[in-house]
């Protein structure tokens, strides 16, 4: 089955430091490439990283952010998406007419009586 004919869309999270990362992350051709944000910081050649990942057609999603010098640093280097506790607390559960999803069910749906 071709996931992206049915519109979804593939993200990658990348963690670590292992520099054959990128070769494997082009092999996937995610649509978005998830970095916590401390190792966008810590990298050493920020805008080859953002350019390459934009160059096989990815978004990237800075998570992870706790503070306003983690969302200042993401907004300059071009982060395409933003993610983390200084932008919105998680939410325990969520709730839709006739469904409840709860996060600490590892996100499972279930029926709602009535």
């Amino acid at each position: 089955m071709n996931y992206r004919s049915r519109g979804y869309q593939i993200a990658a999270n990348y963690s670590g430091t292992r520099s054959d990362w990128m070769i494997e992350l082009g092999s996937l051709y995610p649509d978005i490439v998830r970095i916590e944000i401390s190792d966008l910081m810590r990298h050493q050649a920020i805008a080859p990283l953002v350019d390459t990942i934009h160059g096989f057609g990815a978004s990237l999603l800075a998570r992870d952010i706790e503070s306003p010098e983690q969302l200042a640093f993401a907004r300059r280097i071009n982060a395409d998406y933003l993610q983390g506790n200084l932008l919105g607390k998680p939410a325990a559960r969520l709730i839709f007419p006739d469904h409840t999803i709860d996060s600490g069910a590892e996100g499972r749906t279930r029926r709602e009586s009535h």
